[in-house]
């Protein structure tokens, strides 16, 4: 692709690296400098090595959280030192512009399909005196280098990338040549690729261009739809265009546009445009895309409308919040000037993390790693404060507040050079050690970017809690920036540090306080060291922070927890503190002990503990400090003595609770006022349990408690105001402010109280949040469709045009989506309700203004969930049964059926596994939220907060498979299952509680025997941690394939294709066993298939339609298309999917026959429909060869009369048109039953299907105690579960009777 030469480097070498990667390398390093230059005083080469360091750092943790396979790719393209700010020579100015530059002559065509011929030229550009030429310059991506086309240039057959032909062959005239400067054929190598590829060359070509056209590739059909809405837009001033933005987002009709727009700045050149724009300064920029274009102020306006503070929030119709937020982040303020050091704003990154991680493995999926690289670490360097911002937040699961920055004139990040170590080396060794290390894993090359531990790809970023355990990434992340950022402190002649071996005797009892730097703002973090003991000692060290460095980096949160000191009596308490102990009162030792995470550190500010109180000049300068140490600070506690006030210690013993009394006033907007006070629920107290959803922990309002502010979350502070009466105290109790959440032993306690908690309470009031989305409308709808169920009971609903005589608006769009909106809130999906909502004596919902019994709400969800059965499909149109599917698919029908079947109805296993998917702050609650509304909790496990998330799970894990004497619960349970994130460790063989972040993917359906009579043997080892069981292996897996029933059918019955002629081991024809294994041998109804039920007949028929009709291409385009059938003749086939295909009548032939005889490629030929379905039925005469059943007389009579069924969409019911009339069914309930899996064949002749995470090699088990075969993988000695498996012929205890089916061991690691 053109000729290219290498950036020389003082040694003399020459590393092939990519002209563009160069390029691009060389902008950022311009880019960087002159942020810098901008602060003078500083060291420039000392600040660039330690910001470059920081940028490794987060890199690598941004690599961390990618998918797995993602990361293994990125292994092996570590970055290049030579693409590195400090590591490029800085280019010397050129003074004046080059005198001549080369140019491509684009020949013109009237053939647009012809390839493109060119020829090169030499144009003046300096002043020579000579006329300049008028040309354009081409910014691109240059694309993947393996995927070339051709061009003509100079006569001679010349590669270039597909990307450069498709812009070539868009520009080129039809008349006139075009005369074009593009980077990969125009740079002038006569003056060397040092020069003529340096910013300062390059910007002068610009400069004299008349314009700069962006490519951003060929065009999508949505795509057009971004263009006209820019076209619109320019006309309008700026402050019409905002209120044309806030229209669009707020109109659910016009907002889904806004898809397309995230679509186009997903092109690869916006990844680019932050570093290309320094060239294009003055330029005038068209953005073209196909045929469409735009000017560049049309997409700056909109830019900077996205980013206005507030645009994101109330104005944003929440459907559309994170296509949106995604979008801004694509392109955020990189569009602007002085972004490496001041950034964006951090405000609002929170909520958007994963959007920036999703551009991260967007950038790392390219086809050329070195440009990768420079991207990546220019992504990282523009938002680098709000990613620290965010992680700090996470780490200390705290309010995030407006951040304000510290007043600084001069910005430094320190002196030291940095050297470079391992990921792993702290804090705890020399001092000589800890100065100015950087532990960067991907600073070298020699190196590796850390990896996830656990199989399977991470298919969320975001973390929603603060549990330990879970942020161990970002810990150590936040750790290496702080090695980074210390200020190097003067030592103590004979100080002793204490070694990191712990148990070593110290020598010295003296507390060290390395003295700062007066001129400095600086200031000492306490770290605390992590342990899971909790009466261990408390070990903790001081690390040295600038604030001036924190300021300059953007960072407005460090994950740091503020304390203000209290009064104490003489310390007796002895902790270690910079490995040399330290007496302390007993208030700050349970605080500390309080604060201490048992898996990762935790930093702390205590003035007592952070600040030499032995050193007056220091003490006077620290004390001035705090005030903006106090900014910086992710969490502040309140005082000891303050927080005693509010929370007295309860008797568990005696059954005590608080409750709290909310303050009359007759003014809605006062401030809210509260009082706790202490009850016994062994008395008759009278109160209020308030059901709802805490929110956003971070974004929090405050009321009046004990005469104390205390902070709530918005919807708990919007909920007290709704439920505040003008004359007379409420007494409410709510969880959020009645149980003290910062006493693990509190909250342990008060779990177990809570099945008495919501029976003693007089009524449950679940709040569902404040009015929104025409929640009145829905709220009334539903109270309509209750009286109206109520009103049919004992009746047949024949036709549902009758309920529209009783509810005019009852399939109005408007309405059904109001319901669905009050449906899919939060409060939903939050599995403490579960237990609220089973057990209240009297449950009512409240949405804004509007209230509704749960006898009502349920009588409605019972409705449309009887009514949204496909067995009714007949009796109505497609439309209709679509809007009882969609209202009637939420959660709310779990939590009638527990509530109908009562307390204790039960198993904790049984709940647990159907709210997987459910929200829970803290993951524990996962399972001690479902505690008292379960049979067996008590024998299970006890809710204890002091323990890990980790510990939990296998606990009860462990717990469950002795008490059931089974293995069922480990089905739930595999490395190749989805996984939240492949960080959060646990054995292979504990299910996740946390859920898959997929709320499609669910456990095999049906009842099974796989182990037969086998005798469950287990036994759990080495601290929970391995499981010993008993089995037989029944295969390797040699191939496996990934498919979509939706995609062409060569996408997944091709997988047996080959196999068609052979029989399969049970004895049935290979094509009929892959259709029992993709519907898992039952029908809708989760009932087994019999060769000679009705059901399965119906089945096959619609999976023979469904060969023919998915193997052509949707909306008709397929080799089936017939050009000369009439329109009428045709009709479209819409089912869940949502494509399109054509059918075409058949005749007198059935609609099944006829398509699978397509899919087979044969014709008629007078042959009997036993004879063309014989691939699936078997052969004739054999034994296990199936009759298809020959059509009754009434199936011979016709569809219904036309008046039965005009305008009704009501599918015939002729035999003729089987297939057609069960073809949704089918393909529904086997998507569904797929979701999240893949096929695969075994060496010894097996087909079935199994997690998405299988590899082949892995083998199949049949586990004695388990209902069903897993996969297993051998890792050295003992295994891994993958997951479970369905494989036909193992379901039914086969394997117990197999000739080999020998019982062998299985350590399960």
């Amino acid at each position: 692709m053109g000729p290219k030469q290498d950036l020389k480097l003082p040694d003399g070498q020459e590393p092939n690296h990519d002209l563009e990667a160069i390029i691009l390398a060389l902008l950022f390093q311009e880019k960087v400098v002159n942020s810098l230059a901008n602060r003078p005083g500083l060291p420039l080469g000392n600040e660039l090595h330690r910001l470059e360091a920081i940028w490794l750092i987060c890199v690598d943790y941004g690599i961390s959280r990618l998918p797995h396979t993602l990361q293994s790719k990125i292994k092996v393209t570590k970055p290049h030192g030579i693409l590195l700010p400090t590591a490029i020579p800085r280019q010397n100015p050129i003074g004046v512009p080059p005198l001549e530059i080369l140019l491509l002559v684009v020949r013109p065509s009237r053939d647009a399909s012809s390839i493109v011929s060119c020829q090169i030229c030499r144009a003046p550009l300096g002043s020579t005196g000579a006329p300049r030429p008028a040309y354009d310059v081409l910014s691109y991506a240059w694309g993947d280098p393996s995927k070339t086309r051709h061009l003509e240039l100079d006569g001679k057959d010349v590669e270039i990338t597909e990307g450069l032909e498709s812009a070539l062959k868009h520009l080129r005239h039809q008349e006139k040549p075009q005369l074009v400067w593009v980077d990969p054929l125009c740079i002038d190598h006569r003056n060397g690729q040092k020069r003529g590829s340096s910013p300062e060359y390059l910007r002068y070509i610009y400069a004299a261009a008349r314009r700069v056209i962006v490519w951003l590739g060929n065009q999508c059909d949505d795509e057009r739809e971004v263009f006209k809405l820019l076209e619109t837009l320019k006309p309008l001033d700026l402050n019409n265009q905002r209120v044309v933005f806030q229209q669009v987002f707020r109109n659910t009709r016009i907002a889904p546009r806004f898809k397309p727009f995230r679509k186009l700045l997903e092109r690869p050149w916006w990844d680019r445009a932050g570093l290309l724009l320094q060239l294009m300064r003055g330029c005038k920029i068209t953005v073209q895309c196909g045929n469409d274009s735009a000017d560049w102020e049309s997409f700056l306006q909109v830019f900077s409308i996205l980013h206005e503070k507030g645009q994101m929030n109330g104005n944003v119709n929440l459907r559309y919040l994170e296509t949106l937020a995604h979008a801004i982040y694509i392109v955020p303020g990189e569009v602007s000037e002085d972004l490496i050091m001041d950034g964006m704003n951090s405000e609002g990154l929170h909520t958007n993390l994963d959007a920036f991680l999703s551009n991260l493995e967007r950038i790392f999926a390219g086809p050329k790693p070195d440009v990768n690289w420079v991207l990546a670490l220019f992504k990282v360097s523009s938002h680098l404060g709000p990613i620290l911002t965010h992680l700090a937040e996470m780490l200390c699961g705290s309010g995030i507040s407006k951040p304000v920055v510290a007043n600084s004139t001069e910005k430094k990040l320190g002196s030291d050079h940095l050297a470079e170590s391992s990921m792993e080396k702290g804090f705890g060794g020399s001092v000589e050690d800890a100065q100015v290390e950087v532990p960067v894993s991907s600073l070298t090359q020699n190196e590796e970017p850390s990896m996830a531990t656990d199989s399977g790809n991470v298919k969320s970023w975001s973390s929603d809690t603060a549990t330990a355990g879970i942020h161990n990434l970002e810990s150590k992340c936040w750790l290496r920036v702080l090695e980074a950022l210390a200020t190097p402190l003067k030592r103590t002649t004979g100080a002793v540090i204490r070694d990191s071996t712990r148990g070593k005797k110290l020598e010295d009892y003296r507390t060290i306080y390395e003295p700062l730097d007066p001129a400095a703002r600086a200031f000492r973090m306490l770290k605390i060291d992590p342990t899971d003991r909790v009466a261990s000692p408390i070990y903790c060290e001081h690390i040295p922070v600038d604030l001036d460095a924190l300021n300059a980096l953007n960072i407005r949160k460090c994950p740091l927890i503020m304390s203000y000191d209290f009064v104490e009596t003489a310390g007796q308490n002895e902790i270690f503190l910079n490995g040399n102990k330290k007496l302390i009162g007993c208030h700050q030792l349970a605080l500390l002990r309080d604060l201490r995470n048992p898996n990762i550190p935790t930093f702390l500010w205590l003035d007592s503990l952070c600040i030499d109180q032995d050193n007056p000049d220091e003490k006077s300068l620290q004390t001035d400090l705090k005030a903006s140490i106090s900014q910086y600070c992710a969490r502040i506690l309140t005082k000891s003595h303050e927080q005693s006030k509010i929370y007295q210690r309860l008797l568990i013993q005696n059954l005590e609770i608080r409750v709290l009394n909310l303050l009359p006033a007759s003014d809605p907007c006062a401030p809210i006022e509260c009082t706790l006070h202490t009850v016994s629920l062994q008395d008759d107290v009278r109160f209020t349990a308030l059901s709802y959803v805490w929110g956003d922990p971070s974004v929090t309002t405050t009321i009046t408690l004990n005469g104390e502010t205390f902070p709530v979350t918005i919807n708990l502070g919007a909920a007290l105001r709704r439920f505040r009466d003008p004359d007379n105290v409420v007494v409410i109790w709510a969880d959020a402010i009645c149980v003290d959440q910062s006493n693990l032993s509190e909250r342990s306690e008060q779990v177990q109280l809570m099945e008495r908690i919501y029976i003693c309470a007089d009524q449950v009031l679940a709040w569902l949040g404040e009015e929104a989305d025409n929640s009145n409308v829905g709220m009334d709808a539903i109270e309509k469709w209750a009286y109206w169920s109520t009103s049919m009971k004992g009746k047949t609903v024949e036709n549902l045009s009758k309920i529209e005589d009783t509810i005019p608006d009852a399939f109005n769009k408007d309405t059904i989506k109001a319901i669905w909106h009050i449906l899919e809130r939060p409060f939903w999906s939050r599995v403490w309700i579960i237990q609220e909502a089973v057990l209240a004596k009297e449950l009512n919902l409240i949405c804004g203004t509007k209230k509704l019994s749960w006898e009502l709400v349920g009588e409605a969800v019972h409705c449309w969930f009887r009514l949204s059965d496909t067995a009714y499909l007949h009796n109505y149109s497609y439309g209709e049964w679509e809007a009882m599917n969609t209202i009637s698919s939420g959660r709310p029908r779990l939590m009638m059926y527990l509530r109908n079947s009562g307390p204790s109805g039960s198993k904790l296993r049984t709940l647990v596994e159907f709210c997987i998917d459910y929200q829970a702050t803290d993951p524990r609650d996962k399972i001690y939220g479902l505690y008292g509304v379960a049979s067996d909790s008590s024998v299970l496990i006890t809710p204890d907060y002091t323990k890990t998330v980790g510990e939990v799970y296998r606990s009860f894990t462990s717990a469950v498979i002795q008490q059931e004497e089974s293995l069922e619960v480990i089905r739930s349970a595999g490395w190749g299952l989805p996984r939240i994130d492949t960080n959060f460790e646990l054995p292979s063989w504990v299910p996740d509680w946390r859920g898959t972040g997929d709320t499609g993917i669910t456990l095999l359906e049906g009842s099974y025997q796989a182990g037969g009579n086998t005798r469950y043997i287990v036994r759990v080892s080495g601290s929970s941690k391995t499981l010993r069981a008993f089995g037989s292996s029944c295969g390797e897996i040699s191939d496996l394939r990934h498919g979509d029933i939706y995609s062409s059918s060569h996408g997944w019955a091709s997988f047996c294709e080959k196999d068609m002629q052979r029989t399969y081991r049970t004895g049935i024809p290979v094509l009929q066993a892959f259709f029992r294994i993709i519907v898992l041998d039952m029908d809708w109804e989760e009932k087994r298939l019999t060769s000679d039920s009705e059901r399965f007949f119906d089945l096959a028929a619609a999976f023979f339609f469904a060969l023919g009709l998915l193997n052509q291409e949707p909306s008709g385009k397929g080799d089936n298309e017939n050009p000369s059938e009439p329109e009428g003749n045709r009709k479209s086939s819409e089912a869940e999917h949502k494509h399109s295909y054509n059918v075409y009548e058949t005749g007198n032939e059935p609609d099944y026959v006829h398509y699978f005889r397509k899919w087979l490629g044969q014709e008629r030929a007078g042959r009997s429909d036993q004879t063309i379905l014989e691939p699936f039925l078997g052969p004739p005469n054999a034994k296990s060869t199936i009759i298809w059943p020959e059509p009754s007389d009434v199936e011979r009579g016709g569809p219904p009369e036309e008046s039965e069924t005009k305008g009704r969409g009501v599918p015939e019911t002729s035999y003729l048109k089987r297939g057609t009339r069960h073809f949704m069914n089918f393909t529904t309930m086997v998507a569904r039953r797929m979701r999240g899996k893949c096929l695969f064949k075994t060496n010894n002749g097996y087909m079935g299907i199994g997690p998405v995470g299988l590899k082949k090699e892995d083998i199949v088990v049949v586990l004695y105690g388990c209902s069903v075969p897993v996969i297993l993988r051998k890792v050295k000695d003992r295994y891994a579960l993958i997951g479970e498996c369905y494989v036909l012929g193992l379901m039914d205890g086969e394997a117990a009777h197999l000739e080999k089916g020998v019982m062998e061991g299985f350590r399960i690691i």
